[in-house]
């Protein structure tokens, strides 16, 4: 079968895979298992170890009260050495770690996923090659039944990413309308797909992701909103007449080829968009005064003030120069914060060795 992971180094491929962004499916050896809806519960202890490994080990008392709280604390330590083991049996002896007798944790040089590899490119500033791991939702459609503090910690990670992953390929296209003008030349089809993506769209649905992080009871209405502002921006730049020649060799500026609708939508677009998010770091940061949450916001409202200062770059580096350069670093700067408002805390951690004794 095809490798789900074409872009790691092929030196030694990993030999197991969880592919959890949309509809999950476990991939050992290049032998696709799909997923093991027999037993769900293994298919979420395998995804809650992936996606938090940046943590370091997890605590057995925290794995039971999460996956299988209907039961004593007896049995519910049962149900999870079963469970491990049967990872093991399934992913190889050393697909899962341990230290002392109450942590576990999986070998990230075994165990590749396509969550661990989007918020890595996202973190690194590749945001083109982090749109190749979005296929959905984390863990979309699926479900386990008496473990609602494991739903509540799904639900937490969904619509946040997906209003973050949305805005990322908002700004892709308008990162490629972009290199098209500035490599062949600009015309009318070409800028208005540039103005929607990336003067209209992006910031709004950049701003859902912090409503969903900080107000989720909320956000869905204001998803509404912004779904309905979008679609209204985009029918009026499909139609909206031209009032200039639109320049070939140089970013066209909007007071040059529009008339006051569309500049007016980019202007709510922006100020608005950057408010909610200014907002919501300022908020955050008050209320996380110290820690990761604070630096997390400073790199949050950094961005966004980068996004924004494209007139002063403009001044020095030339109008294309200037919004490739705002969108590329203040883009990255926001989505860094996001990756550390949403981490969880890692904790010293020493080497460990994998662990073949599948009794633990």
């Amino acid at each position: 079968m095809d490798d789900p992971f074409p872009n790691r180094s092929q030196a030694v491929p990993p030999a197991v895979e969880l592919l959890a962004l949309g509809t999950p499916r476990v991939v050992v050896d290049g032998v696709d298992l799909g997923a093991p809806a027999a037993q769900p519960k293994r298919l979420a202890l395998l995804a809650y170890l992936v996606v938090t490994e940046s943590a370091g080990l997890q605590r057995r008392d925290r794995l039971v009260a999460l996956l299988w709280p209907e039961l004593d604390q007896e049995h519910a330590r049962t149900a999870l050495r079963k469970a491990l083991h049967a990872l093991r049996a399934a992913l190889g002896p050393d697909a899962i770690r341990t230290r002392g007798t109450e942590e576990v944790g999986i070998d990230r040089d075994r165990v590749h996923s396509d969550v661990v590899e989007f918020e890595r490119a996202v973190a690194e500033g590749r945001l083109v090659d982090g749109l190749k791991w979005y296929r959905g939702d984390l863990l979309d459609g699926f479900f386990i039944s008496e473990a609602s503090a494991f739903e509540r910690w799904l639900a937490r990670r969904r619509p946040h990413e997906l209003a973050w992953s949305v805005a990322l390929v908002l700004f892709a296209l308008a990162s490629a309308a972009l290199a098209a003008g500035a490599a062949g030349g600009w015309n009318e089809p070409l800028f208005r797909l540039f103005y929607l993506f990336g003067a209209v769209a992006n910031v709004p649905v950049l701003a859902l992701g912090t409503v969903y992080l900080l107000a989720p009871r909320r956000a869905d209405w204001w998803a509404a909103a912004v779904a309905l502002f979008v679609a209204f921006a985009a029918g009026v730049l499909t139609i909206a007449p031209f009032t200039g020649a639109v320049p070939v060799h140089r970013l066209p500026q909007g007071s040059e080829v529009f008339g006051p609708l569309p500049r007016v939508l980019a202007a709510v677009a922006s100020a608005g968009g950057a408010s909610v998010v200014l907002r919501g770091a300022v908020w955050s940061a008050w209320r996380f005064r110290r820690g990761r949450m604070l630096w997390a916001n400073v790199l949050i409202a950094l961005g966004t003030m980068v996004t924004g200062a494209s007139g002063i770059l403009n001044s020095v580096l030339g109008a294309m120069e200037a919004f490739s350069v705002t969108l590329a670093v203040g883009i990255t700067i926001i989505f860094a914060g996001f990756l550390v408002a949403t981490a969880v805390p890692t904790p010293a951690r020493p080497h460990l060795q994998p662990v073949r004794d599948r009794a633990s």
